[in-house]
């Protein structure tokens, strides 16, 4: 069976990092972190061609990306995003030159922070270490299982760690183990102050509240889909 091509919006930040964007050095597409020690990858000042080639080349990577609600990952011809900014900035424009005859100056200036402000909201930004679910041949491919199990691990791996480690055991048909695994991978969700990415939240739940319906357990399966089923791009 042939290798699926890799789609860019099924990658996600398993393991989130702490430094800010703005705290690394470099240009807009691609800066240093200092505290995992490895360049990390704008998606979004990328094509997705560009982002695309980007994982299928490179064996240990670090991303910043914007999930949008729609669940797509936003690059710089993400059709969405553009048409939807240009929509916006067309109105935003007109109401700036109505501002600016009405108050001078300050109409632009407030204009400008409402489409800032537009624009900052409709993504969820995330950076860090990404995991490609469900995609062994490709993950062999490009490499992801090292950039999982790497030796520079500053960002938070701990939930990503037992989520894979749990894949694991199921797939040897040790449910007891994986059930656990998974158990313990939300709870380090809960207790960490990283942003996690939605994706990666929801493949944890599927896998998680699965298991507990095979097992009989529909109520408990029921509130981990409630907690981690969540749209976290309010």
């Amino acid at each position: 069976m042939p290798d699926r091509e890799l789609n860019l919006n099924e990658v996600c930040i398993a393991s989130p990092c702490p430094v800010k964007w703005d705290q690394m050095q470099g240009d807009e597409q691609t800066r240093f972190c200092d505290l995992c020690n490895l360049n990390v990858y704008n998606i979004s000042k990328m094509t997705r061609a560009e982002a695309t080639e980007l994982l299928k080349s490179k064996g240990d990577v670090c991303l910043r990306l914007y999930r949008r609600k729609d669940g797509t990952v936003m690059t710089k011809d993400c059709p969405v995003g553009v048409n939807a900014a240009q929509q916006f900035k067309r109105r935003v424009i007109g109401f700036a030159a109505a501002a600016f005859a009405i108050i001078g100056g300050a109409g632009l200036v407030i204009a400008q922070k409402i489409y800032s402000e537009h624009v900052n909201s409709s993504e969820l930004e995330l950076a860090g270490r990404p995991y490609h679910p469900g995609l062994e041949s490709i993950s062999k491919k490009i490499g992801l299982n090292d950039i999982i199990e790497g030796s520079a691990m500053e960002a938070d791996s701990s939930a990503s760690d037992k989520y894979k480690e749990g894949l694991r055991r199921e797939e040897e048909g040790k449910t007891e183990e994986a059930l656990c695994l998974y158990k313990q991978a939300t709870d380090e969700i809960r207790e960490s102050n990283f942003k996690y990415d939605s994706l990666f939240r929801k493949m944890l739940a599927n896998k998680y509240s699965n298991l507990l319906r095979a097992r009989g357990e529909e109520e408990k399966a029921i509130q981990i889909e409630k907690e981690f089923l969540v749209n976290e791009n309010k």
